[in-house]
Order: C-alpha cells, then structure tokens, then sequence
C-alpha cells in the first residue's frame, strides 16, 4: 500500500465517517445547502488547524524534546484514549455541543471542526505522518479525508434515513478497530525505532 493511500485510509478511520454521521444528522440544519456550507467551513477549519500542525512539527519536537520516533508512540496512545474512552470521540461530542450550538455557525467550529473533523487523533496523525511520509502527502490525504468528510456530511440525515444507525453504529466501530491498528502500528514503528 502506497504512502498517500495508508494516510487516507488512516485519516478517514480518525474522521470516522460513520459516526460523523450518527452524531450529525439527528441536528443538522434543514437544506442540503445550509449543511453544505456548514460542513464546508468545518473542513475548511479542520484543513488549517491540520496544516498548522503539520508545519509546527519540527518546532513542537524541539519544544517538547521529543524524537519523532517517541511522537509516534504518544500518537498511538492517544488514537487509543480516543477509541476507548468516549468524551474524546467526535459523535459523543457532537451530540451534546451540536444540540445546544446557537448561531449555527458556532457549530461548524465545534463539533465539526475540532473534534470530529481534526480531533485528537487526526491531529496526532498529521504530525506524525508528515514527519514519516513527508507534509505534501500527508495534507494530500488529509484534504481528500476532510472532501469525503464535507459530502458524507452535507447528505446525512439522507444516509441515516437509508443506512439506518444500526449499521452505521457497526461501521463506526469498524472504523475504530483500523484506528487502533494504525495507532497500534505507529506505536510498534516508534518503539522499534527509539
């Protein structure tokens, strides 16, 4: 598996659309249009705060005088506390903070943007693959993520209606079992590496 294809695969199990959609649709704005511009901001934020980290790397290693090798473990770990404890998992969130968002624009920064779209474990993911697989390809994949993220979201209640949260509930847990394999692959990489 190529380097772009293993970081989008990894992003989109962070984004974890499933979820992103059984947190969102229950509040989403009415209008294909209105949450399409919602979700568009969202990815737009979570696009800059992804960027930022990435290029703070090596200022952030330096500052925490960390090697990349240890950055990889940490990240793992925290993939982990995000799979396993649930205040850290963008659909718990997003329910409580969606719900009582007024304007509705405040929404598009959070929930949508951080945690759901650039949580945690994206987060952890841009720094460490950038360093791993260089910014350009690591951001290319992020971005394609974030598009899939931005039209799943925009179409949700359709989804949720069609799909049912049964297996939408079953393929979020999918996507938390690839997060804990990247996570633990990263962990294995950077202990290997140290």
């Amino acid at each position: 598996m190529g380097d772009f294809l293993r970081a989008l695969v990894a992003f989109l199990a962070a984004v974890n659309l499933a979820g992103a959609v059984l947190a969102f649709a229950p509040v989403a704005p009415p209008g294909v249009r209105r949450r399409g511009a919602l979700a568009g901001v969202a990815g737009l934020l979570a696009m800059a705060l992804l960027v930022a980290v990435a290029a703070a790397r090596g200022p952030l290693f330096d500052f925490l005088e960390v090697s990349p090798p240890s950055f990889e473990v940490a990240a793992g770990l925290v993939m982990i506390a995000g799979i396993v404890w649930p205040p850290w998992r963008g659909r718990v969130l997003s329910l409580s903070t969606a719900a009582g968002a007024a304007p509705q624009w405040r929404s598009a920064v959070s929930p949508l943007a951080m945690p759901v779209m650039a949580g945690p474990a994206a987060l952890a993911l841009a720094i460490a693959y950038s360093e791993r697989y260089g910014a350009a390809e690591t951001l290319a994949a992020a971005a394609a993520a974030l598009v899939a993220t931005v039209i799943t979201l925009t179409v949700a209640p359709g989804i949720r209606r069609t799909v049912g949260p049964e297996l939408l509930s079953a393929l979020s847990r999918v996507a938390e079992a690839l997060l804990f394999l990247v996570a633990v692959g990263l962990i294995v990489d950077g202990v290997q590496s140290v």
